[in-house]
């Protein structure tokens, strides 16, 4: 019998034993008879491990997200430096065995002091916001706008 077979069966004893068609040594004996201590030992001891399981995985999840990060960071490192040494060379492609590196150069628009900003290049959603596009593109058509300026930034692609 399972333990949804025994709380039932368990539901029907005590409910016959509010309505005194059975007295309480019967339900006792009868609980005894199926097993029910067992039973519930045996789903806390299976609860006991599945806690000790989830608390270590937990554990191994803290473990790999400081290496993942590690790891993350080693790329950068490594990325800057492959970066680095085509920029020096002047170099926008490379390759080097099954490798192919490609140096791409983009544009970003970076504010410097919202405060700065005039009214119409302000967007205004949730809260106010720089329109970086509209920005963007007045800065490349020659306007000087205080408080943003165009940023170039390369970016290293390794195929």
């Amino acid at each position: 019998m399972n333990l949804y077979e025994m709380t039932g069966a368990t539901a029907q004893l005590y409910e016959m034993l509010n309505n005194e068609e059975i007295d309480e040594q019967t339900v006792n004996d009868t609980l005894d008879g199926m097993g029910v201590a067992d039973k519930l030992e045996g789903y806390c001891q299976v609860i006991r491990q599945l806690e000790a399981d989830s608390a270590a995985y937990e554990s191994e999840k803290r473990r790999f997200e400081a290496k993942q990060k590690s790891t993350d960071k080693a790329i950068d490192r490594l990325l800057s430096a492959v970066l680095v040494y085509m920029q020096v060379s002047c170099k926008e492609k490379e390759k080097v065995g099954v490798f192919e590196i490609n140096v791409s150069k983009s544009e970003a628009t970076n504010i410097l002091d919202m405060n700065k900003i005039p009214m119409k290049y302000l967007v205004t959603k949730s809260s106010t916001t720089p329109d970086k596009k509209l920005i963007k593109e007045a800065l490349k058509n020659g306007e000087t706008i205080e408080g943003a300026e165009i940023q170039a930034n390369y970016n290293l692609k390794i195929k």
